[in-house]
């Protein structure tokens, strides 16, 4: 059960919530066929999307996260983005809003009542921190079904970037959901569609 101290600091979280995590609501854990636990996120009703305030800079190509196994997990690329204060704020809000949420309601996701500390202790952000780059906003690709869709300036469909490094990009993600694997859990927060509003070409070096 939780204290008052919990509930209220759930209480004026829920009190700053900004546009991003409006309306945000859980749907119960769920298992798929390959053993992975993950709730979908929905506002009201839908499903829930995310268009960045201002353009982000790719830190490098998207690549894969190999565990253990050597094999990404969830069959996801990840994209590192460099972001402005208001992305970064939006983001921080949505990693504030799913620990909130998930401590109210860990009975239902993680089988046991948690107190706040412990739900973040379990918790991988999606704002990342690294002693090379400044803090950083960590997005997934699908690098198959639900592929983004990539947009020039003048909004024609395009090719994915070729210099990722190089460009700029307007982006629309959905907020999917959470995800659970042992005792961590987190967010999904996946690119639908990327406007690139800016792209440099590599020079050659011969």
């Amino acid at each position: 059960m939780l204290d008052a101290s919990a509930i209220t600091a759930i209480s004026a979280s829920s009190a700053a919530m900004t546009a991003v995590t409006a309306n945000l609501a859980c749907l119960d854990v769920a298992t798929n066929a390959k053993g992975q636990k993950t709730a979908a996120v929905i506002r009201d009703g839908q499903p829930a999307f995310w268009i960045l305030s201002s353009p982000a800079v790719p830190l490098f190509a998207p690549s894969a996260y190999k565990g253990v196994s050597g094999q990404d997990p969830s069959g996801r690329l990840s994209l590192c983005l460099n972001a402005g204060p208001g992305v970064m704020e939006d983001a921080e809000s949505l990693d504030q809003w799913a620990i909130s949420y998930a401590t109210l309601h860990s009975d239902r996701l993680f089988g046991k009542a948690l107190s706040k500390e412990q739900v973040t202790d379990r918790y991988n952000a999606i704002v990342k921190k690294s002693d090379k780059y400044p803090p950083f906003l960590k997005m997934k690709i699908s690098a198959d079904r639900g592929a983004p869709t990539y947009w020039d300036a003048n909004k024609v469909p395009r090719e994915a970037p070729q210099n990722w490094q190089m460009c700029s990009l307007l982006c629309r993600a959905k907020i999917m959901g959470m995800w659970f694997m042992g005792t961590s859990f987190g967010l999904t927060v996946q690119l639908t569609d990327a406007q690139v509003v800016e792209e440099g070409t590599a020079s050659c070096p011969f």
